[in-house]
């Protein structure tokens, strides 16, 4: 580490350097990996979450705290990203074979699958009309159950502006379902 220590490279992201990210990268990027890789159980995927963990300290480099264990630190945010990425896998997963479940031939969506469909793209309309940040908190509150401490962490906003932007992106939502279901009984 040509006699930098890991904290002096903490210190150098925090005050705007280069030199800090760089270093902090060359040092740990292949130890956090590792772990990372050794709990999900999938390379890209542990790669992708350590690339988003070193994206997020240069993007948030002018608010991060002083710290003492900057390893430490370092351990546990990707803990917490990889938490969240288990959860949003599993989520998805759970997701998906409840639609299975329901399209299966012969299943509840013979009788109503119009009808769902069409209230389920009004909703997706809704959400992907969101803006970005809104969209995201809406996603990982409401779609993902993520909790509100978490969203608040990973996003780096207070928890009351993920509760506010979760409440008014569903209540969006929430609308356009019911002018989807006005316009289905309407027009059928």
């Amino acid at each position: 580490m040509n006699n930098v220590d890991i904290s002096d490279y903490w210190k150098l992201l925090r005050s705007d350097r280069n030199e800090g990210i760089i270093g902090l990268y060359d040092a740990l990027w292949e130890e956090l990996y590792l772990y990372a890789a050794k709990t999900v159980k999938d390379t890209e995927t542990a790669m992708d979450i350590v690339q988003e963990l070193f994206i997020s300290l240069w993007e948030k480099r002018h608010t991060l705290p002083e710290v003492q264990q900057v390893k430490a630190y370092l351990y546990a945010a990707l803990k917490n990203r990889i938490l969240n990425a288990l959860a949003a896998s599993q989520t998805r997963e759970h997701h998906l074979k409840a639609w299975q479940d329901i399209h299966r031939p012969g299943g509840v969506a013979a009788l109503e699958g119009l009808l769902e469909k069409e209230l389920y793209n009004a909703a997706l309309a809704e959400v992907n009309q969101l803006p970005q940040r809104m969209k995201e908190v809406y996603t990982l509150a409401v779609l993902e159950d993520v909790p509100v401490r978490e969203i608040a962490r990973y996003m780096g906003i207070s928890e009351q502006t993920v509760r506010n932007q979760a409440n008014l992106a569903a209540r969006r939502v929430r609308q356009s379902i019911k002018q989807g279901l006005l316009l289905i009984i309407f027009f059928h």
